[in-house]
């Protein structure tokens, strides 16, 4: 028997041989009115981790601009075992200014995280990062840009250290978290946070949860903030939830939203938010919306944001996986590098279901779906409930055992066309032998088999298959048939 024994993870850590990557481009908008090209250049941004060995991840990321910017990182992620685990890395910046100066700085980063099971508690370091002078992130330099070359906050070193217990005989969980930023040319920032989440029932409610954060910030320059955040969530028959969160300061801010989720459709998820915030300045109200939907080629989601006469926003996501072998290609649900997977052949046949809503054959006849566990017997399925009208599969059970990452292939004999079924009579009137095949004189490729009393179903009839259809027995043709165009399953002559 095997036993898995939760150690730690840090973000950068991958599966050996597997290989995560993303890619990003877009244009910041920074410095308020400071929002055209100028200031905030196009950029290009992409990272990838690779499970180099059993308990080893390398991993490294690249920014580039059109504004006389780029960054690259290069770092090593080390699963430790019961001592956690642990990364480190080192990013270069190169920057051209305004007026012409260019700097250029390493910036070096260490985490580390732990989590202790016998007493539900996680220790995470995350983020001793040190930068030398020279050195400029992306918010860095877009802000320097901004100020036309000024000076600015310059980071010099930074660190953050979370702690997180879980009590599960009460239902609750707690956390602390300080943080510490230092800089080159000012005083230092510090953060810190306490929170509580309860899961509890009240009456007839079950499910019932609610959070409660304290914060304080002291600020660059002097100054501080203390905050608290509250909020609760209800749930609202099977499958849906109504929340509300407040969140209040020491200088007379005030933000409140009520959200609604549905999930009552296991494909797909929705909800809708609203808030109202008030500052010592003004206030302001906003609403917001998005809906994820899973499809048999990926993950969509589009979301949209208003908060009238100051911001509108709307997003369009899709995630998921791509196989490709010499077989074909074709886009699925996200499954990870090193999940079997099954590559499903209906041979130039469109819209075959398999396994429920997991996977649809696209143009091409070809299917993607996950083969479930490594090493152990899996079977996938025809939805043959949810077939087009016009198409037909001989085999909709397929059975397989891959090894971990392996992509299997099954070809699985599929017609599309139309289905008749009816009685066929000879010359003389009387039918067919039980047993008859009836072929398409064009394909070869057998339509059906005469039955009883000479009845036959067919299924995947062409134009051309209707006026060329063989019957034979003994061996060898001994009729031939023509159905007219009109004739289908649900329509006779």
């Amino acid at each position: 028997r095997t036993w898995q024994v939760n150690t730690a993870s840090v973000p950068f850590m991958a599966r050996q041989g597997q290989i995560r990557y993303k890619v990003a481009g877009g244009r910041p908008l920074y410095g308020g009115t400071h929002n055209n090209s100028t200031v905030s250049p196009d950029f290009l941004l992409g990272e990838a981790t690779w499970g180099a060995f059993n308990n080893t991840s390398l991993y490294g990321g690249l920014i580039a601009s059109t504004g006389d910017y780029r960054s690259a990182a290069l770092g090593i992620g080390q699963n430790m075992g019961l001592l956690g685990a642990l990364s480190a890395d080192v990013t270069r910046s190169d920057a051209r200014l305004p007026h012409g100066q260019k700097q250029s700085g390493y910036s070096y980063r260490i985490n580390y995280a732990k989590t202790f099971d016998k007493t539900g508690s996680t220790l995470a370091f995350v983020g001793y990062r040190f930068s030398d002078r020279h050195f400029l992130s992306m918010p860095e330099y877009l802000q320097r840009r901004a100020t036309d070359g000024g000076d600015a906050w310059h980071e010099k070193q930074s660190y953050t250290v979370t702690y997180s217990q879980s009590v599960p005989v009460l239902n609750m969980s707690a956390a602390l978290s300080v943080s510490r930023l230092n800089y080159w040319n000012a005083q230092s920032n510090n953060n810190y946070m306490l929170s509580f989440n309860k899961v509890f029932s009240l009456g007839d409610l079950q499910g019932l949860s609610a959070s409660v954060s304290f914060a304080r910030n002291q600020y660059t320059g002097g100054g501080s903030q203390n905050q608290v955040y509250a909020t609760i969530s209800i749930p609202w028959g099977d499958s849906r939830q109504v929340s509300y969160s407040v969140q209040k300061d020491n200088r007379g801010g005030l933000q409140q939203t009520v959200n609604y989720s549905d999930f009552h459709n296991p494909d797909t998820t929705w909800n809708i938010s609203a808030g109202h915030n008030r500052y010592d300045t003004g206030s302001n109200s906003s609403f917001s919306g998005s809906v994820q939907s899973r499809l048999p080629w990926g993950q969509a989601a589009a979301d949209a944001t208003l908060q009238p006469g100051q911001y509108r926003s709307l997003g369009l996501s899709w995630y998921g996986s791509v196989t490709a072998t010499a077989h074909g290609a074709a886009f699925s649900q996200s499954m990870a590098g090193n999940e079997p997977r099954m590559m499903i052949d209906t041979g130039d046949v469109a819209g075959v279901p398999v396994n429920g809503n997991s996977g649809v054959t696209n143009r091409f006849g070809v299917g993607v779906v996950s083969a479930g566990s490594s090493y152990r017997r899996s079977d996938i399925s025809v939805d043959v409930a949810a077939l087009p009208e016009d198409v037909d599969v001989s085999s909709s059970v397929i059975s397989q055992v891959l090894t971990e990452g392996a992509v299997g292939y099954r070809k699985i004999d599929a017609s599309q066309g139309a289905q008749v079924l009816g009685h066929i009579r000879l010359a003389d009137g009387a039918s067919p032998p039980f047993g008859s095949l009836v072929v398409s004189g064009k394909t070869g490729r057998t339509a059906g088999m005469v039955g009883d009393d000479g009845l036959a179903y067919l299924t995947g009839l062409s134009g051309e298959d209707r006026r060329t259809l063989n019957v034979s027995w003994d061996g060898r043709v001994q009729c031939r048939l023509t159905l007219p165009e009109t004739v289908t399953l649900s329509r006779g002559p």
